[in-house]
């Protein structure tokens, strides 16, 4: 009994230490996109998303999801799976470069090309532990480098 008692006590503390570890959300916010570079072939439009954790405890950003499109053409569909750790009550800026081809941009290339003005529509989520967090912006683009 006692074998019992001590089983269930140490499988309720494991328990709840495991559900405090996450007791918040985390955030996501994207606080910037801007076109990083053009060549004959494409560019790179490099995506700023601000990551913050709630929690005392360390986290880890698993995965982030996107679609892209610019000027209403689907541009890049990816994933960024590079583990970002994040220690308790940090907040940290993750840069993603999202490559895109000229074919990918059909009807855009000309406005592109043109450097007229690029509206995009950014969709994703962030996987960190059980929480899928999910974000999304609307803009125009900014050039880094004209």
């Amino acid at each position: 009994m006692k074998k019992i008692l001590l089983a269930v006590t140490i499988l309720s503390v494991i328990g709840c230490s495991v559900v405090t570890v996450l007791s918040e959300k985390p955030e996501v916010e994207v606080v910037g996109v801007s076109l990083k570079n053009m060549s004959f072939s494409g560019g790179t439009i490099e995506v700023e998303c601000n990551i913050k954790n709630p929690n005392k405890n360390s986290i880890k950003l698993d995965s982030i999801g996107y679609k892209m499109s610019i000027n209403e053409n689907p541009i890049a569909t990816g994933s960024m799976n590079d583990g970002v750790k994040l220690d308790g009550l940090e907040e940290k800026t993750v840069s993603i470069p999202i490559e895109f081809s000229y074919k990918d941009v059909a009807n855009g290339i000309s406005s592109i090309l043109k450097k007229q003005k690029l509206n995009y529509d950014l969709s994703g989520s962030a996987k960190v532990g059980m929480f899928t967090i999910p974000f999304s912006k609307k803009g125009e683009l900014e050039s880094k480098k004209r």
